[in-house]
């Protein structure tokens, strides 16, 4: 009768064990799954910013308002963060960005 006792309370205690490690298990994934979550949005922020950045950068070259040391600093600014196509080459041919060195 004392073994059967014995033997219920140390059932009683893995299943326990079990139980309780699975929610650990449940939870770990969970805050993994949000992780990532938070992951694929900080990515998507920084493509974002650097569209945004490029975007400013290609209105202040090409706007004709804007002082001309400006526009040059922009175009340097514009090539150098990646931009290219029609404003990179107005930049190259018309602000003659290639013969100007900025510090």
């Amino acid at each position: 009768m004392v073994e059967i006792a014995v033997a219920l309370i140390t059932l009683a205690g893995v299943i326990i064990t079990v139980v309780a490690g699975n929610k650990k298990t449940e939870k770990s994934i969970k805050e993994n799954a949000s992780f990532n979550g938070l992951k694929e949005d900080i990515e998507e922020l920084k493509r974002h910013s650097k569209e945004n950045y490029l975007g400013i950068k290609r209105l202040t070259v090409m706007s004709h308002d804007m002082p001309i040391g400006e526009r040059i600093i922009a175009g340097h600014d514009y090539i150098k963060a990646g931009g290219n196509g029609d404003v990179k080459h107005y930049c190259e041919k018309e602000l003659h960005i290639n013969d100007i060195q900025i510090d």
